[in-house]
């Protein structure tokens, strides 16, 4: 009597490789195209904020602080962009595999995700901090409150995109774009 049973999950993951590799080529071959775009355009947004991190950090102040913050967190996921870019050109040209596409462009995907919802809190902070001061002048805002809430919501995004990695890892999941549960739609 033979008793199968399914097949073990290195042969899923296998055989889920295999059908991505065979799809996955022509699904990028746009994203390949517009790459050398998508390269300056981050290109360009890195030396920019490079420009404004170097002007506001030899200033003092809350504003100084917050644009500084500002274009720190824009210079990373700059870098996340192009880290991604470089992955799709690289598989496309079969220059590296599809288990390194992956790696590489789940962890540009990451850096990319979090430092973008950063970013948004950091000018959602800085917008509510100026409407108070316009409000209320002789309000004093509490730097050390603005820090722990911004650090925080940092590091519940990091929990909340490994936790994503690790459950699409261990199930082996078909899914190329990781970390979709929580993009902007």
């Amino acid at each position: 009597m033979n008793n199968t049973t399914s097949t073990p999950t290195s042969t899923r993951w296998e055989s889920l490789l295999y059908y991505w590799d065979s799809v996955l080529p022509d699904i990028l071959i746009p994203y390949r195209d517009v790459s050398p775009l998508s390269f300056f355009l981050c290109l360009q947004i890195f030396i920019l904020n490079t420009f404004i991190i170097q002007h506001y950090k030899c200033k003092d102040g809350y504003v100084a602080q917050m644009y500084f913050s500002i274009a720190s967190v824009d210079v990373v996921t700059s870098l996340g962009t192009i880290l991604q870019t470089i992955a799709v050109v690289l598989y496309t040209n079969h220059a590296c595999t599809l288990t390194e596409l992956i790696w590489t462009y789940t962890v540009g995907f990451a850096i990319s995700g979090i430092s973008y919802r950063a970013s948004i809190f950091l000018n959602v902070v800085i917008a509510v901090s100026r409407t108070i001061s316009i409000l209320r002048p002789f309000y004093h805002i509490k730097r050390r409150m603005v820090l722990v809430s911004c650090a925080l919501y940092s590091v519940v995004w990091m929990f909340l995109t490994i936790y994503e990695i690790e459950r699409k890892l261990k199930n082996k999941s078909n899914d190329i774009f990781w970390i979709n549960w929580y993009t902007c739609k």
